[in-house]
């Protein structure tokens, strides 16, 4: 489920199976004046065990969303951030699970764009060391509440420039040295952390994609002490 305007995404017609994207059960646009009961019955329907919030969905809707989906016994993951809902309203929200620690860059942010508008780059200095301050009071409140963090760093590596399915990231972007450092902070602080991938395997390549997130997982998800991610205080 999404926004209105993310349906402007080109990508959106390959996947809505000849139906009008946006319109179709498995992928809704959804806003104030959507019936949430019933869009999320719809997508029920499908045999769906879990709602994705993509974009261009406000702190408010997704805890509509997410409230509906788990009465009706559904499990809700989303974006980090939702443009213009900022991580902080995602995981107040209730979600089960956020993914890409790359958008997490956003929290300190005074202004969330909304998903139409221009999403500037964000300073990385500060999320360098692991040590990020704003983030610090994000992973206890993800912790309390069990909120996984999927965090998908091989997604943001250099090394995907090649792939046909990862294009190159625009100079300045969140790689997966940040994403790392970002991952390990919440591991520390007690976020339950998944193995996501985000990415397609090249057909030629005879491992799954899981084992370069969990070497960029060890490679980069350290701490400040440079122990791996294994060590918690």
């Amino acid at each position: 489920m999404a926004g209105p305007s993310f349906f402007a995404d080109k990508r959106n017609i390959q996947v809505s199976a000849g139906g009008v994207p946006g319109a179709v059960p498995w992928m809704q646009a959804v806003g104030d004046d959507t019936d949430v009961r019933l869009a999320v019955a719809e997508a029920r329907g499908t045999y769906a065990t879990a709602i994705k919030l993509y974009a261009d969905l406000s702190g408010e809707l997704a805890a509509k969303i997410t409230q509906e989906a788990h009465r009706q016994h559904l499990l809700v993951w989303a974006h980090a951030t939702l443009y213009p809902a900022r991580p902080s309203d995602v995981v107040a929200a209730g979600v089960d699970s956020i993914s890409h620690a790359c958008l997490l860059v956003r929290q300190p942010q005074e202004h969330i764009p909304s998903w139409s508008e221009p999403h500037p780059p964000v300073a990385l200095g500060p999320f360098r060391d692991g040590r990020n301050p704003v983030l610090a009071p994000l992973f206890a409140e993800m912790a309390r509440r069990g909120t996984i963090l999927d965090a998908t760093v091989w997604a943001y590596s250099p090394d995907t420039a090649d792939s046909s399915s990862s294009p190159a990231l625009p100079p300045g972007s969140c790689d997966d040295t940040v994403g790392g450092a970002i991952t390990g902070q919440a591991y520390r602080a007690g976020v339950p952390i998944a193995a996501g991938t985000d990415n397609i395997a090249d057909w030629e390549d005879p491992w799954p994609d899981l084992l370069n997130e969990l070497a960029e997982l060890a490679s980069n998800a350290r701490s400040p002490s440079g122990l791996c991610c294994s060590q918690r205080p």
